[in-house]
């Protein structure tokens, strides 16, 4: 099984979205409960091919949220290195920069 470890980036990611919406108590549980299948299924999700997340895998999770992750096989690790919210513009898999 792979081991599943999230980026500083995607941690800072969840707090502020925690912050900014509302989300029900254990929001952050049942993203955690979400991951864990990268431990069982690493490249799961939609591979994007463009854009800053370009080489990286989406990973729909609960409610809106989009899990931009990175497979590395030789070591067996899942790095989520983004959290973003789908709703909004800034949460394209696509985006440049």
């Amino acid at each position: 099984m792979a081991l599943v470890q999230l980026a500083d980036s995607a941690a800072a990611d969840l707090r502020e979205l925690a912050a900014t919406r509302e989300l029900p108590p254990g929001a952050l549980t049942r993203v955690r409960l979400r991951l864990r299948q990268l431990e069982r299924f690493p490249e799961s999700g939609q591979a994007v091919s463009t854009g800053a997340f370009a080489g990286a895998r989406a990973v729909i999770g609960p409610w809106w949220f989009v899990f931009v992750c990175v497979y590395d096989e030789s070591a067996d690790v899942v790095t989520v290195t983004a959290a973003l919210d789908a709703r909004t513009a800034a949460g394209s898999t696509t985006r440049g920069g």
